[in-house]
Formats: C-alpha cells, sequence, structure tokens
C-alpha cells in the first residue's frame, strides 16, 4: 500500500493498494480530445497485450475505483463500469485543453512541443 495524492485536490491524500497494474509499452496512442459534453479529455489506445490486461483489470474491478497513476502522480480515480475490452479509452477530470494535452504527452513519454 503507498499513499499519493491526486494532482486536482492537493490536499486529498489516497492510499493505493497496487492489486493489479499496466506498466511498460502497452500504450500505443494518447492524444487531447473532446468528450461526450465537449470537455477536455485524453483519449488513449493500448496495444493488443495492453488490451487484453486491461480487460482482465476491468473484468477484476467492476464496481471498484481503478487510479490512473502517470509518473508518480494520480490524475483520476474513476470507478470501473463495465469491462473495457476494446483498448480504448478516455481519461476526464477537471482538465483544461491544456493540461489535458500535456497529459497526454507524458502518457507518451514524451517532450512537449516548444513554445514559440
Amino acid at each position: 500500500t503507498e499513499i499519493y495524492t491526486l494532482s486536482l485536490h492537493d490536499a486529498l491524500p489516497i492510499w493505493l493498494k497496487r492489486d493489479g497494474q499496466i506498466v511498460g509499452g502497452v500504450l500505443a496512442d494518447a492524444h487531447a480530445g473532446a468528450g461526450r459534453n465537449g470537455e477536455p479529455v485524453v483519449e488513449f489506445t493500448l496495444t493488443p497485450e495492453g488490451r487484453d490486461q486491461f480487460a482482465a483489470l476491468t473484468r477484476a474491478n467492476i464496481g471498484h475505483s481503478l487510479a490512473v497513476v502517470v509518473n508518480g502522480t494520480i490524475v483520476t480515480v474513476p470507478v470501473v463500469k463495465e469491462p473495457m475490452i476494446d483498448g480504448k479509452g478516455e481519461i476526464s477530470g477537471h482538465f483544461t485543453e491544456s493540461q489535458a494535452g500535456a497529459l497526454a504527452v507524458e502518457m507518451m513519454g514524451t517532450k512537449p512541443p516548444a513554445s514559440p
């Protein structure tokens, strides 16, 4: 068990149990997009290996919270409502367009473009 701080609510400590995790090169793509209501989100696609791991993880955790941790920071903690079996998803929160873009870049392990 580890303690993390949710990046959007810095005063809120969260106890995190590492039952299942997906790490390493299973992320095929991440980019900023727009959610159902037009809010900024990060859309992601997993590799076939990542898709299978994520499907198993979400199947085993329906009704439970699943933390999204990027570089040691909890980005969001959604409740799994159904198995995610297609290897695609989105991370929503209270992001600005700029924050969603920066998170996608960080997830992909690349540096953001230089400012003019």
